[in-house]
């Protein structure tokens, strides 16, 4: 029967199987037929075999082609960067040769791409010949022993330096304070028409410039004649110009503890006896405290230490009548504005008329003598 002959023939199969499959273990993994040893598969298992092996077979080959492609890109790209290589330096060694043919004397022209590099230069010089000097930052002229400031800036922005020192010499009878908002920096009208700008630039000008044998105290504010002295005093005000550049809480430590050092024998800083640059730089280095409020609140950042020395020093300038004078003249510049020196002064003095403006110059609390300026120009016999 069929069945029956049909088992026999699958039990035959499977003994053959099972010998090729003892052979094939026995001799390292090869068949009888010198292959390599592999199961029998059913007929839908074989085609998904071959299915897969067909995938993959043309996933490598288009992986192939794809490497290829990018090979010719790759290979074609740097073909044209060689090429424009070359070309550029032809062409640089085409422009040396005729720059060099025009520079010796043959009337040979000029390469044309000198023409650009010559523009762009005459350009950069032009646009730097515009920028202004730093004695002319204004379109105003300012005319000679005018002081500029600038009322929008803060009061340790405005010349407190240049105005002491106008005081102890005397200038600021001379000088015409005016308020201008349109000027970055305050500056000083000279006689010759040009101008002084910055606060330490402007204190130099006017004790050098109003020293005369009347008053001496230009020359004793930058140190006399005495070289050991100038040095000394322009070190510290080189010393206050970078410790500006620092922090408050920074700034007020480093010059405590260096006044502090040098204040133990003496008042002021480079002179045993007398106020110099040196005294005004500092001063205004830790922000010029000479109104109540700033004194205040320096002298709290200074409590808790040994700062004696400072202290004692702060008191001694913040009480110097040319401090004063200066620090009115730079609050008042507006013509509506007080300084403050003392915590009850405005319960001492009578509020202004409205309408009325302080007097330039004057101190709050004290007694002012004004005369018309051609009555002390013939007292000074200059008349």
């Amino acid at each position: 029967r069929s069945s029956d002959l049909k088992d026999v023939i699958g039990a035959t199969v499977k003994e053959l199987v099972d010998s090729k499959r003892e052979y094939a273990n026995a001799n390292g993994g090869i068949g009888v037929d010198g292959k390599k040893w592999e199961e029998p598969m059913s007929k839908s298992e074989r085609k998904k075999k071959e299915k897969e092996e067909k995938k993959k077979k043309m996933e490598a080959e288009a992986a192939a082609a794809a490497g290829g492609a990018t090979n010719e890109v790759s290979a074609e790209n740097a073909a044209k960067k060689a090429a424009k290589k070359a070309e550029a330096k032809a062409k640089k060694a085409a422009l040396k040769a005729a720059a060099a043919a025009g520079g010796g004397g043959g009337g040979g022209k000029a390469p044309a791409a000198a023409a650009p590099a010559a523009a762009k230069a005459a350009a950069k010089k032009t646009s730097a010949a515009k920028i202004p000097p730093t004695t002319s930052l204004s379109t105003s002229k300012l005319p000679p022993h005018n002081l500029a400031i600038n009322p929008n800036h803060s009061l340790n922005d405005r010349p407190l330096v240049a105005l002491t020192v106008a005081v102890l010499t005397g200038a600021i009878v001379e000088l015409n304070l005016v308020s201008d908002h349109t000027r970055p920096n305050s500056a000083l009208g000279l006689p010759s028409g040009g101008e002084v700008v910055g606060d330490l630039a402007m204190a130099r000008y006017i004790a050098r410039t109003w020293s005369s044998s009347q008053s001496n105290m230009g020359q004793l504010i930058l140190g006399a004649d005495d070289a050991s002295s100038q040095s000394a005093i322009d070190q510290f005000v080189d010393y206050a110009l970078i410790m500006s550049k620092k922090d408050e809480a920074s700034r007020i430590k480093g010059i405590a503890m260096t006044l502090n050092r040098i204040l133990v024998n003496q008042t002021f800083v480079a002179s045993a006896t007398s106020i110099t640059l040196a005294d005004i730089a500092l001063y205004a280095g830790l922000g010029f405290p000479s109104q109540h409020a700033a004194k205040v609140a320096l002298n709290k950042a200074l409590s808790g230490g040994n700062n004696n020395g400072i202290l004692r020093w702060l008191n001694v300038l913040t009480s110097h009548p040319a401090i004063r004078q200066a620090t009115q003249l730079a609050v008042g510049i507006t013509g509506n504005d007080e300084a403050v020196f003392d915590e009850d002064e405005y319960t001492k003095l009578e509020p202004l008329v409205a309408g009325m403006n302080a007097l330039e110059g004057a101190t709050p609390g004290q007694v002012v003598t004004r005369f018309p300026r051609a009555i002390w120009l013939f007292a000074r016999g200059t008349c």
